[in-house]
């Protein structure tokens, strides 16, 4: 066996070092010398003897491959020949029976007419006209098999559309159920978190404060409880010296004689006043016929530096199309003349709400959502109502 062994291994270079590796390792080992060091130069010949082992294997693999490809190839080739002879042998038998009479051949059924073939076209010059009609039944036959080869491969891509639709359904399916599951948790969750709350409070300070308080629409509520979050942060935050502004509820001003129904305010607005005595005011009123919320300065004459406060929100047109869109009702031709008439007054756009400007970021404090399509930015609450505070107490 170690013979046989050696044998095989002198086939290669690698192998005939690894032999006499082996020599030198048994002598050292006789004569009583270290055997690490030799032992530590075995480790290469190792490597070496493996990618022998890999180079032969991988020499006799390919050949075998090569090998079954070509008899995969011959078989494939075979089969076709075979179906071919099997085909041609069925063609021959027709025609001879066609040609002879003997026996009927087996058409198929519903087989296109000798007419329908013709004005079809399909059939071609597939056979020359025989005085026999033989040429004139491969015709039909030929419009036949196109017309069938046709109506296979529409058939063949409607299921394949149907497939895709199938899986498409079910997908859309899967995803309808797991959001529907996720939206009757949060709608579950948001009921317990509404009955836990209780109804909506301010804690008014006065018994009028608490009058206004029912009176305050949900717009200007949700504004309000944003700007008391903000003032009790900035309030607690370190340094922060006390709130930055005092927040509270008034009456509005009664609507002037001519006055647009359309844009009329709630009667009651909140009020925005830094805490510096001088510094100036805004009110927030809500206008529900097109729900949106209007800002006023009590000094008329800062409502310029009041328009350049956010670059991109001037308020020289209205928030968004949604207030246009619910503005149409008021103008419909059944609405009474006096509305109607006074509802005239919509053609001039946002200087009918004057002296209330509708800026966006205000309509972003009272939780009417960020205006749809128009990609701007919207601003955060924080940035919002830090550069008011900065506004109001600026000279």
């Amino acid at each position: 066996s170690s013979s046989g062994s050696r044998t095989d291994m002198a086939a290669t270079p690698a192998s005939e070092a690894f032999r006499a590796h082996l020599d030198e390792l048994m002598a050292a080992k006789a004569g009583g010398r270290d055997v690490a060091t030799v032992a530590a130069r075995g480790a290469a010949l190792i490597v070496a003897l493996r990618a022998d082992e890999t180079s032969a294997l991988v020499e006799g693999v390919a050949p075998k491959l090569d090998a079954d490809g070509a008899r995969a190839r011959v078989e494939s080739a075979e089969e076709e020949l075979l179906a071919l002879r099997y085909r041609k042998a069925r063609c021959v038998a027709g025609i001879t029976a066609s040609r002879s009479g003997a026996a009927a051949l087996a058409l198929p059924d519903g087989l296109l007419t000798a007419e329908e073939a013709e004005a079809s076209g399909a059939g071609g010059s597939a056979a020359p006209a025989t005085a026999d009609g033989h040429g004139s039944m491969l015709r039909r036959l030929a419009a036949e098999h196109g017309e069938r080869a046709r109506l296979a491969a529409e058939r063949e891509e409607a299921q394949l559309e149907m497939r895709r639709r199938r899986g498409a359904a079910t997908a859309q399916r899967s995803a309808e159920a797991a959001s529907r599951a996720q939206l009757e948790s949060v709608v579950f969750a948001a009921d317990a978190l509404r009955k836990g709350l209780g109804a909506p409070a301010i804690s008014p300070a006065d018994d009028a404060a608490e009058a206004l308080c029912s009176r305050l629409p949900d717009p200007l509520f949700n504004l309000y409880r944003q700007a008391e979050a903000w003032a009790q942060c900035r309030a607690g935050a370190p340094g922060g010296g006390g709130a930055p502004a005092r927040l509270s509820l008034r009456e509005g001003a009664p609507p002037g004689a001519g006055a647009d129904p359309l844009f009329a305010a709630a009667a009651v607005v909140v009020e925005l006043r830094a805490c510096d005595a001088k510094a100036a005011s805004l009110s927030f009123s809500f206008h529900p016929a097109i729900r949106a919320i209007g800002v006023t300065c009590d000094d008329r004459s800062r409502d310029e530096s009041l328009r350049s406060l956010f670059s991109d929100d001037d308020a020289r047109g209205l928030p968004d199309e949604r207030c246009l869109l619910r503005a149409l009702p008021a103008q419909a031709p059944e609405a009474e003349p006096a509305r109607r008439q006074a509802s005239s007054a919509f053609d001039q756009g946002v200087e009918a709400m004057a002296p209330a400007l509708p800026f966006r970021w205000a309509q972003w404090l009272g939780g009417l959502g960020p205006p749809l399509g128009d990609g701007r930015e919207v601003h955060s609450i924080h940035a919002v109502m830090d550069a008011l505070c900065g506004w109001l107490v600026a000279a």
